[in-house]
């Protein structure tokens, strides 16, 4: 049947775009909820592919991007084991916690920039790197991520809940769509549209998780100073 002519690519993706993430949100709850042995090894199955999808986007750029790529992939990756590792006499589930709402964070990010984008956006963000990206789309995303912090707060017994929620949330919020961008400005110098092929309707693992490359560390070094004040 001959789809509708008023139907935008990006819409008429957006079935298969919101089965993959679907998908792996929940298989990455799964595996973050077990933790030990299960979120190490998922991780590591990450690292491993987020590595050879860089070393590809990168081949014909100079050596630097090669070797910045393992410290863009690795340092992500031990902040997240640490993250998920956390353990306090006061609550030995926070790791999961701390995880589990960076994980809601981004997502509501990057479902906020989407949709705000799609519905309101005008103003174009960086539009030689990534021309679909808009200023409305980004505050959008910093709403819902607000949001969501608020949300999470309680939840996780963070101190002066309302304003850590409105201080942490969009910044994490702003940093995960930094490293979107930084992911894209890698794509356009290798020519290409996606990291990979792995996830349907996303591309490569990169991809889907370019959010996470920045927003991961600045979180991890939030609370690790919490933790120590």
């Amino acid at each position: 049947m001959e789809q509708p002519a008023n139907k935008s690519p990006e819409w008429l993706d957006l079935k298969t775009r919101t089965t993959s993430a679907f998908v792996l949100l929940i298989l990455t709850v799964i595996c973050v909820s077990l933790g030990g042995v299960a979120f190490s090894a998922i991780v590591l199955y990450a690292a491993i592919t987020m590595t050879k999808e860089w070393e590809n986007l990168v081949e014909d750029q100079a050596p630097i991007f090669r070797i910045a790529g393992y410290a863009y992939v690795i340092l992500p990756c031990a902040c997240i084991l640490w993250l998920r590792s956390i353990d306090i006499a006061s609550d030995n589930n926070l790791g999961f916690k701390i995880v589990f709402a960076l994980i809601a964070i981004i997502s509501a990010t990057d479902i906020g920039a989407y949709f705000t984008g799609r519905k309101f956006g005008h103003t174009k963000l960086w539009p030689s790197v990534s021309p679909n990206k808009t200023w409305e789309g980004l505050a959008g995303g910093v709403l819902a991520a607000t949001f969501t912090g608020m949300l999470f707060a309680p939840y996780i017994n963070a101190p002066k809940i309302f304003i850590t929620a409105l201080l942490v949330s969009p910044l994490i919020a702003l940093v995960a769509q930094t490293g979107d961008l930084f992911k894209s400005w890698i794509k356009r110098k290798a020519g290409v549209k996606d990291s990979g092929t792995l996830i349907p309707g996303h591309g490569g693992l990169l991809d889907r998780l370019d959010g996470y490359m920045f927003a991961t560390p600045i979180l991890a070094a939030i609370v690790y100073f919490a933790l120590r004040s």
